[in-house]
């Protein structure tokens, strides 16, 4: 897949974060982007918390 629709996550913690920057990495390795629907507001603070939020966003988010 080149996207993953982050709307159904109502938990999460950091291990969400790695978990979409494993998959980033991957897609990069193969070629190709990962787009990143939906991120949760909290969850992309928690991203900007941990400093990694231009990682994640802009990456398709809607």
């Amino acid at each position: 897949a080149t996207a993953v629709d982050c709307a159904a996550l109502a938990q999460f913690d950091s291990s969400a974060l790695a978990v979409l920057l494993a998959w980033q990495r991957a897609a990069k390795a193969r070629g190709t982007t990962l787009d990143i629907l939906n991120l949760p507001p909290k969850l992309a603070s928690l991203a900007r918390a941990y400093g990694v939020d231009a990682l994640i966003e802009g990456t398709g988010r809607h």
